[in-house]
């Protein structure tokens, strides 16, 4: 099922944005996506470090997001457990919600025994954990969340452990609480049936 809201989600903006098409030669790879051309240079264990500046704002251009009827941000993917979605719809139509316009819309339709819990970040922190005064940043498994905590959703029956660690670093002047939220994929869950002893893991 997972593979099934990959493939669409891939063809909705593919044939919404263009074909992306790759001009391979011995010292570089050239993408071109409609009228624009990106050079990448090859990559091999010579090549000298790189600094690059990720961008963090959202495309413009996105779909809207729908399951079992009610609308919700991108943002409830992350953490939407794919064994119980049921179906998959995508209908290449602008949608209109509120003051924003979605350039189409995906329905997903969930098992009729599950139903998900959702909550905001800022809402599942003053639910498990005490008060800070202090910056909080937010990691799911192994990715920083970059989006206001108050609209970031997740399925909170999709949430295995939720880890709280204080980074305090004098010299930089960095005190903030790492909240990392590790979910239920099939290898956080093999990884947390495991036991450790001396240094030696063995599976229950």
């Amino acid at each position: 099922m997972k593979r099934i809201i990959t493939f669409t989600i891939c063809v909705l903006t593919l044939s919404l944005n263009g074909q992306e098409k790759e001009l391979k030669s011995k010292n570089a790879i050239i993408s071109t996506n409609n009228n624009k051309s990106i050079t990448h240079e090859k990559v091999d264990i010579n090549s000298p470090l790189k600094v690059v500046n990720l961008e963090t704002n959202k495309p413009e251009r996105q779909p809207a997001y729908f399951i079992d009827g009610k609308y919700f941000n991108q943002s409830i993917l992350k953490t939407l457990n794919r064994q119980f979605i049921d179906s998959v719809t995508v209908i290449k139509e602008e949608v209109t919600l509120g003051n924003k316009t979605y350039y189409g819309q995906i329905h997903i339709k969930m098992k009729k025994e599950y139903v998900p819990k959702i909550i905001s970040l800022t809402d599942l922190k003053s639910k498990y954990l005490k008060p800070s005064p202090i910056p909080t940043i937010f990691i799911i498994d192994n990715d920083v969340v970059k989006s206001d905590y108050n609209e970031f959703l997740i399925d909170e029956n999709y949430i295995l452990k939720i880890e709280s660690q204080v980074i305090k670093i004098e010299k930089e002047k960095l005190n903030a609480n790492v909240i990392r939220l590790v979910t239920k994929t099939n290898e956080n869950i093999e990884e947390a049936n495991k036991i450790w002893i001396r240094g030696v893991d063995t599976e229950l």
